[in-house]
């Protein structure tokens, strides 16, 4: 049996309008919270593509982490995260399934993703993979796993149709949800589920 081979995608391309900073660079347990994102997926994916803003140079942090990782760019500024993922799908280098996460989710735990991964691989189910979070009438679009093949044409179509956003695609692919009693013996916090989107974020 040929064993998948996985992506994963960062998505860092955002304003950060909520924060009033450039949150990556916050120093979250010891470590800048992108790091600590990069250091999460690439434990448990082949490659790491981290996508950027148009122009947006590369963060001084990757010279020091030992992971690959290459780089795509946004082709329009502040496009919104369907667009993000489809810069970043079209920058894998051969992978048949990709994981996808925000670059402000600084508590990813690796059993979790890897077990995401493992559903995503499996023939015959959905074409792409969430997690249950603690309201299940509420449908989280990251972290995100997925064959490559059904994400790129789904993103495609729906940026066709003028959407932005994840949960779309979410929809589009009658994504699976992983219930959180299979999920939450791995990650007990929900750690998994963790953004940053305003400075009081941090302290949580």
């Amino acid at each position: 049996m040929i064993r998948s081979r996985s992506v994963a995608i960062v998505l860092a391309g955002g304003r950060s309008e909520r924060f009033g900073r450039d949150k990556r660079l916050e120093i979250v347990d010891g470590q800048q919270l992108l790091e600590r994102v990069i250091t999460a997926v690439g434990s448990v994916a082949d490659e790491i593509v981290l996508v950027l803003a148009p122009g947006d140079p590369p963060p001084e942090l990757l010279r020091n982490l030992g992971a690959s990782v290459r780089q795509a760019h946004d082709t329009v500024a502040y496009a919104g995260p369907l667009a993000g993922l489809a810069a970043g799908l079209s920058a894998a280098d051969g992978a048949d399934i990709a994981l996808a996460v925000g670059a402000d989710m600084p508590t990813l735990q690796p059993a979790v993703l890897r077990l995401l991964l493992e559903r995503a691989a499996a023939p015959g189910g959905p074409g792409a993979w969430t997690l249950e979070g603690p309201d299940p009438s509420i449908v989280g679009p990251l972290p995100l796993a997925g064959r490559v093949a059904d994400l790129k044409t789904a993103a495609g179509t729906l940026l066709d149709a003028g959407q932005r956003s994840l949960r779309s695609l979410v929809r589009e692919l009658d994504a699976g949800r992983i219930p959180a009693a299979d999920w939450r013996g791995l990650d007990p916090d929900g750690l998994t589920l963790r953004d940053i989107d305003r400075p009081e974020d941090l302290v949580r």
